[in-house]
């Protein structure tokens, strides 16, 4: 598996308000893009089995109430750029 592309940022939220004090929350939000590099290994199998969990019930805490939300999409083809470096 390869790592290609992230844009990944800290964010505090509120969770709660316990005998009126805030309580938040530090998590991130954004996006990790990867490559999955032998779709036939062992491995490939069963990281499609974690993958198929974390879209169904979520990652970490909270998360019938919206955390730990993962979405899965097929990444975009590079667009071709023209010889200054612009993308067309």
């Amino acid at each position: 598996m390869a790592e290609l592309d992230y844009r990944v940022r800290p964010e505090t939220i509120l969770y709660t308000v316990n005998e009126g004090r805030s309580v938040t929350e530090r998590g991130f939000t954004g996006y990790v893009m990867y490559e999955l590099l032998d779709t036939d290994s062992p491995l490939a199998q069963e990281f499609k089995k974690l993958l198929a969990f974390a879209l169904r019930f979520g990652i970490g805490k909270s998360r019938s109430i919206g955390f730990g939300h993962v979405s899965l999409e097929p990444a975009r083809p590079h667009r071709k750029t023209s010889s200054k470096g612009l993308d067309r």
